[in-house]
């Protein structure tokens, strides 16, 4: 007879973490923009915190609800799968990568 384990109990078995995918994430700018011919979108410029030197920008369209701005500096936990980053902590959507941009040729010398 097979007993089905929950895949919980697999991944820890073979010494691996469920939170092994997650990210952190620093944001840089939040901004929203709206219009009846066009919708409403949500614009978020992150840095990931593993590689800072990278800027990223994700955009959310919204049909219903509106855009909540996120104070700079603040540091969200996501996961990114492709060409999407999943933002529990924002709201349960994935967010559209539209851009990246290394930006370490900008930052100071130290």
């Amino acid at each position: 007879m097979k007993t089905k384990l929950p895949i919980a109990v697999v991944l820890l078995a073979c010494g691996m973490s469920l939170a092994q995918d997650q990210q952190q994430y620093k944001v840089d700018n939040t901004n929203n923009a709206s219009a009846w011919y066009m919708g409403k979108y949500c614009v978020l410029t992150v840095r990931d915190e593993a590689n800072p030197n990278v800027s990223i920008v994700l955009m959310q369209r919204k049909h219903i609800g509106q855009c909540t701005p996120i104070d700079a500096g603040t540091v969200l936990t996501g996961s990114r799968k492709k060409n999407k980053i999943l933002l529990p902590s924002v709201n349960k959507d994935e967010w559209e990568i539209k851009m990246t941009q290394d930006t370490s040729a900008y930052m100071p010398k130290k």
